[in-house]
């Protein structure tokens, strides 16, 4: 019985060891292990596609222009912040758009407070 459960278990193993949950989608090509400025700035496009597509982002922000791109420190760490502006927004608290993007290049996140 307890060579049943053992074998059960060293069987199982390896798919516990490799599971996991969804990742954040990649956005950048980044030649080095982290991302430049450019780079990140070539990739909100693609961050935008992927916010509309999920239905996290109206896709009204796909014409917005890109006011600024900066590395912010969080408690997490730095990540690279995108500013876009839409002025056509009538709520003027959601005019700007702040998509948050790792160093290493994956989308994690969109919000209008920049926090």
């Amino acid at each position: 019985m307890k060579r049943g459960i053992l074998t059960v278990a060293v069987a199982l193993m390896p798919s516990l060891v490799f599971a996991h949950g969804d990742h954040a989608p990649s956005v950048a090509q980044c030649a080095s292990k982290d991302c430049t400025k450019k780079e990140i700035e070539l990739a909100v496009p693609m961050a935008l596609e992927k916010l509309t597509s999920a239905g996290k982002v109206d896709s009204s922000w796909k014409s917005a222009k890109v006011e600024n791109v900066e590395q912010k420190q969080f408690k997490k760490g730095p990540e690279w912040v995108a500013t876009l502006l839409d002025s056509s927004q009538k709520d003027t608290t959601k005019q700007r758009l702040y998509i948050f993007i790792t160093t290493k290049g994956f989308l994690n996140g969109a919000n209008f407070t920049g926090n």
